[in-house]
């Protein structure tokens, strides 16, 4: 990915919260937190070390 395309989709996430109401924008920060937990012990309990995550956070413009 460029940074093009990653201005584009910054901009398209920046759209979207504003569309949405603060509540559901944060339930789906919440849904996003809860599938990178997941994903963290699922690598950690198969010893998938190499595939973890990033631990930077992003943060839209």
């Amino acid at each position: 990915m460029d940074r093009a395309h990653n201005l584009a989709g910054l901009a398209s996430i920046a759209v979207a919260r504003e569309s949405m109401g603060e509540a559901k924008w944060q339930t789906m920060v919440n849904m996003r937190r809860a599938a990178y937990v997941h994903r963290i012990i699922d690598c950690m309990l198969t010893g998938q070390v190499s595939r973890l995550p990033d631990t930077h956070r992003i943060h839209p413009v």
